[in-house]
């Protein structure tokens, strides 16, 4: 069933509707809007104007794990797919992390509602709870069947106010390596988990939510809610706060560094201002109404007069760049604000312009621009980035003349949204382009358009029909084939040597057309060109040609690889053991391998055209692809390296920086701005991207490039939608449904070993980073535009594994 879309066309995503939200949101901390009354001292956040990117959290009686509006609770170690019928979760052995709301600190009694694994005899599982790391109780685990209650004792001591993150630790667990389990199944189960209770709590009636006063916004929070904010003030920073009102309720205010000191912790009457410390260090900032005592009543009889209910409001909650600190409760000031662009401009730090530092007229001739993308390779498969089996000989060759691209990064996992990236250098979030039906809109200018404009020739061939004209790629193109698939042909696309085939037939034509000849040089100087090729050889079926079949796969059964067997085991119809799965790699390479020696054929006669020494070629692919890393297969499914590392080769005009290696992270949306820096046309606006040919000049001068911003990728194919951030070695996952999860890609590049519980405060920080891009990249987003697939697309995308 399609999910609906609001009035504005986006899609309901639980952590952009902070009104709605049982979890925590997490901030986006840009400083927008205007105050007739100013703060004493530079806003570094304006945390009222930020509500709306905030994460929020209210009291809750009674949470089921595996409804998807509760998936922001989660907080690791829980496995992606719920029951059919969304009832349960399995916790992951040993350890789960879930976060509870507490408004006030009294003693509770926490019930989980659970269920242990069929497991070999032994000792008998139990169930440990943890409060910030420190054990409340340990109970024994239910035996496998439906899930029972187990009651957790609580005192006051063992809670914070605010939000409390729960650990339920497993002493045994069904490990997939160990046959004897008896459980036929790739995940280390710990617990069959239904729901969480808080008996006796008060379920508040509203979250956190912003109000308009005469041209002035204040933050108002109704008893029982609470908002979170993590960031990474400068030193010296301070909090204010002014113009609290309460009605019925109190308002408590908590900051921790993350060493887990208290910074601050006091009840908030009037307001007041805190220093934050001296040392630019991660902080959370917890602000929570709890209702009086003699409120509690009145929660249930007057929720429905929201101006009469218990709550709290606060005219402004700034963080500070140094200055003074004003009393408690004392008038603000007028001051100099220092503050970024709202978000229909991105802010400073994520703000991507494009444009290099190149002297004008440095740059070398253009007699054309290729793109070639082959579809669905995934990096660490191809000895250019140190495969063992020698997949890619040709592009390493050509790699020698241009430059490697070591951490290129995709913004999603399946092709239609990837492409669009790449064609508009926009994250998903800003070009609308990421489900089954949806179309690049024409209030989007693509990198043909800017192309087109400029009086350029302008050519597309695809072989995937998710990059076809009837989702909007053809804008911009002078001629855009769509060399259809078939499922009459066993490899079902159009392989790169018929790519390579139109390439070459079109560009005899047009040299001809343009004075030129086939066996060399033009006699002229025709206009230049470009042109965009799409290969999809490496996606599935994985059927390779001959001697290919062989190169890796020999006894092999080659019927493993046919579309319908695939089909077979993605859907779980069909058991593959390790031996099978190993064959379904050695088809795959064999497939890297022939698409291989078709990218370096095409060189040999482009060279052999005498268009090949001043052409700018991009290599690249779209996504990658899975082979059980993860417990799944192909790609489209989650935000995991092996679907999100793609190779990128580029080779400037001239053959500029030949040779170089490029550390830094690069992403779908650089394209574009790359390519225009390089050919000194101007970009269009609203881009994500950033041109990487100052990162390739510095490096080839031996400086270091500019720090790299964060990458991220989206992924809305289906009921559920995952994110992704990407920072230095950190990287968080964040799944409506499933919660964040949280990886160190330097000591575990394989991502097993999910860091969410243990390190909050980084998880917390990369998430509000995540939160702020996409907040800037939406505001610039058009209105969607979608296309009812007809018969025999929809037919063609179900084989292919993009439609359920």
């Amino acid at each position: 069933m399609r999910r609906p879309r609001r009035r504005d066309g986006h899609r309901p995503f639980a952590p952009r509707l902070a009104a709605s939200l049982v979890g925590l949101l997490l901030a986006g901390l840009l400083v927008v809007g205007c105050r007739s009354e100013e703060p004493t001292g530079a806003t570094v956040v304006d945390l009222v104007a930020e509500l709306p990117h905030a994460r929020s959290a209210t009291t809750r009686a009674r949470v089921r794990l595996a409804d998807p509006q509760n998936g922001d609770l989660l907080r690791g170690g829980w496995n992606r797919n719920a029951a059919a019928d969304g009832a349960f979760l399995w916790a992951l052995g040993p350890r789960a992390g879930v976060d509870v709301f507490v408004d006030r600190v009294v003693d509770r009694t926490l019930r989980l509602r659970c269920a242990g694994v069929a497991l070999p005899p032994g000792e008998a599982p139990r169930l440990t709870l943890r409060i910030a790391g420190e054990a409340v109780g340990s109970q024994p685990l239910p035996p496998p069947g439906e899930p029972q209650p187990i009651d957790f004792e609580v005192p006051a001591a063992g809670f914070e106010l605010g939000v409390n993150r729960l650990e339920l630790e497993v002493s045994r667990w069904h490990d997939p390596s160990n046959p004897a389990d008896g459980v036929v199944d790739d995940r280390p189960l710990g617990a069959r988990c239904e729901a969480l209770e808080m008996v006796g709590a008060v379920a508040s009636v509203g979250a956190p939510h912003r109000e308009t006063v005469a041209e002035r916004q204040r933050l108002v929070l109704p008893a029982g809610s609470g908002v979170r904010y993590f960031l990474e003030p400068p030193a010296g920073a301070r909090l204010e706060l002014s113009g609290v009102e309460r009605s019925g309720a109190t308002l408590a205010l908590r900051v921790v560094d993350e060493t887990g000191r208290i910074v601050v912790e006091t009840d908030v009457r009037g307001g007041g201002s805190w220093p934050l410390g001296d040392t630019s260090t991660r902080l959370r900032i917890d602000l929570v109404a709890a209702p009086e005592p003699d409120s509690l009543g009145g929660v249930f009889t007057r929720w429905f007069d929201d101006t009469d209910a218990p709550r709290v409001l606060l005219e402004r909650a700034h963080v500070l760049r140094g200055g003074r600190v004003a009393a408690a409760g004392g008038a603000a000031g007028a001051a100099h604000e220092e503050r970024v662009p709202a978000p229909e401009e991105p802010p400073e730090e994520i703000a991507r312009a494009a444009g290099s530092d190149s002297p004008a007229g440095s740059r070398a001739p253009v007699s054309g621009v290729l793109v070639y993308l082959i579809d669905t390779v995934r990096a660490d498969h191809l000895g250019l980035y140190g495969y063992h089996r020698p997949t890619s000989p040709e592009l390493e060759k050509l790699a020698r003349e241009g430059i490697t691209f070591t951490e290129a990064r995709a913004q999603t996992s399946w092709t239609r949204t990837a492409v669009a990236s790449i064609f508009t250098g926009r994250l998903p979030s800003g070009h609308g382009v990421d489900d089954r039906d949806d179309v690049l809109s024409d209030d989007l200018v693509t990198l043909a358009e800017v192309f087109d404009d400029a009086g350029w020739t302008t050519v597309g061939v695809v072989t995937n029909g998710n990059a076809g004209p009837r989702f909007g790629f053809a804008q911009g193109f002078d001629a855009y084939q769509h060399l259809r698939e078939s499922f009459k042909r066993r490899e079902v696309h159009h392989l790169a040597d018929d790519v390579n085939s139109w390439i070459l037939t079109w560009l005899d034509g047009y040299l001809a057309s343009h004075g030129g000849s086939q066996g060399g040089a033009a006699q002229g100087d025709p206009p230049p060109f470009f042109l965009y090729a799409h290969a999809t050889d490496p996606h599935a079926p994985y059927t390779p040609r001959p001697p290919f079949d062989d190169l890796f796969a020999a006894g092999v059964d080659p019927t493993l690889g046919e579309l319908a067997t695939v089909r077979e085991i993605t859907s779980g119809k069909r058991t593959v053991t390790p031996e099978e799965r190993d064959g379904l790699v050695d088809l795959y390479d064999g497939e890297l391998a022939f698409v291989d020696r078709e990218i370096g054929r095409l060189v040999d006669l482009l060279r052999d055209r005498g268009v090949f020494d001043d052409l700018l070629l991009v290599i690249v692919s779209d996504h990658g692809e899975e082979f059980l890393e993860h417990g799944g297969w192909e790609h489209g499914k989650t935000l995991y390296e092996e679907q999100l590392r793609v190779p990128l080769v580029i080779k400037l005009p001239g053959a500029e920086a030949a040779g170089l290696r490029i550390d830094g992270r690069a992403d779908h949306v650089d394209l574009l701005p790359t390519v225009l820096d390089v050919v000194g046309l101007e970009p269009p606006a609203g881009l994500d991207g950033q041109s990487l040919l100052p990162a390739v000049r510095a490096v080839a001068a031996g400086r270091k490039a500019s720090e790299r911003w964060p990458s991220i990728a989206e992924l809305r194919l289906g009921e559920d939608e995952q994110l992704s951030l990407v920072d230095g070695d950190e990287k968080v996952i964040v799944e409506q449904a499933r919660g964040a999860r949280f990886f160190a890609l330097d000591a575990d590049p394989a991502e097993l070993d999910d860091r969410g519980v243990a390190e909050p405060f980084a998880a917390g920080v990369l998430e509000e980073r995540l939160r702020r891009h996409l907040a800037a990249a939406e505001a610039r987003r058009p209105q969607p535009v979608e296309t009812e697939l007809d018969p025999e697309t929809r037919e063609q995308l179900e084989a292919l594994g993009y439609v359920q």
